[in-house]
């Protein structure tokens, strides 16, 4: 079955990369996370479309495996994997469309797009896939790829973040979850270019539709934030509250590096009221931070739902049937 998806963005429009949205580091304990959003501008209109090359992923080769622990690093998650027979930590981040290898680990300088003979993540292998080397850089925290939406929606997989464990499972004989499925709203996609080549992505970024104190919100989905991201102008719509201070991270956006401070947010639930949310910690950035993503998808972006929220869930995707689950963990 197909995936059922409303796509937001008319396929004619042509994109560039412009690189990643948000980078956090938190000062106090210099720990680095990592919110992978690759963005999309729109190219010339004079750029021909006909002959893009499409950015098409198969099926994984998923061997039967009990669920395993990854590394945790504040609620972003780390797989262990290998390109062709070399050992790689991936990051697991649905809020980037593509998946990326830290060309600064690996020899290759600026973008590339390459077809290693085996990407592996976990229990997961895909055959000489389309990836695209990009400088990371080789500071402490930084991935040696990132495994994004494009391999995430090939293959169902599941992450218990309670107990820190990822499995990634055949879609032949995958089971879902007792929860109520959640339709699977992709949205963004188009043309990038890589060394004078252009690729089509099919949209891919996952929207959430969520209730913010009460307040709707049209969220991306992102395992690779640490937090829930507001746009200022959507906190600024919020209840007037005294919100407490957490302490301040730095993050790099589309503007440069930013201070901004952490708070808690009073709740966030779907936008019928299930899997609500005490309390997750939260940070404003500005507007135009987020005019990319906006961009690409074609409508407004309010948030990143990152793993302040995510972590009281076991998370299920279904990529091929369409859907996603939530499922309380408790925790």
């Amino acid at each position: 079955m197909y995936p059922r998806t409303r796509t937001l963005l008319p396929h004619h429009r042509a994109f560039r990369m412009t690189g990643f949205f948000l980078y956090v580091k938190n000062i106090p304990s210099m720990a680095i996370f990592w919110s992978a959003m690759l963005m999309l501008t729109v190219l010339p209109a004079c750029d021909d479309t006909r002959d893009a090359v499409q950015w098409s992923v198969d099926l994984p080769e998923v061997t039967e495996h009990e669920p395993a622990t990854v590394r945790m690093e504040g609620n972003v998650p780390y797989l262990a994997g290998w390109i062709n027979d070399t050992y790689a930590s991936f990051l697991m981040d649905t809020g980037s469309s593509l998946t990326f290898i830290n060309g600064d680990r690996y020899g290759h300088s600026g973008l590339e797009v390459v077809h290693p003979d085996s990407l592996t993540v976990l229990n997961a292998t895909w055959h000489a896939p389309l990836v695209i080397y990009d400088d990371m850089g080789t500071d402490t925290g930084v991935p040696d790829g990132i495994v994004g939406m494009d391999r995430l929606l090939s293959t169902p997989w599941q992450m218990d973040y309670s107990r820190k464990t990822v499995l990634f499972m055949d879609s032949g004989t995958f089971t879902p979850p007792e929860d109520e499925a959640i339709d699977m709203e992709l949205a963004g996609g188009g043309y990038f270019s890589v060394e004078g080549v252009l690729y089509h992505i099919v949209p891919n970024r996952l929207l959430v539709h969520t209730l913010i104190e009460g307040v709707p919100a049209t969220c991306v989905l992102d395992t690779g934030a640490s937090y829930v991201a507001l746009r200022k102008s959507f906190l600024d719509t919020l209840p007037d509250t005294q919100r407490q201070y957490l302490g301040t991270v730095t993050v790099y956006t589309a503007r440069g590096f930013e201070s901004v401070d952490l708070f808690g947010i009073e709740w966030v639930s779907l936008e019928d009221g299930r899997a609500r949310v005490d309390s997750p910690t939260g940070f404003a950035l500005p507007d135009d931070s987020f005019d990319s993503v906006d961009e690409e998808i074609g409508s407004t972006v309010d948030c990143f739902l990152g793993g302040s929220y995510l972590r009281h869930f076991t998370l299920t995707f279904d990529g091929p049937g369409g859907l996603w689950y939530l499922t309380d963990s408790g925790n």
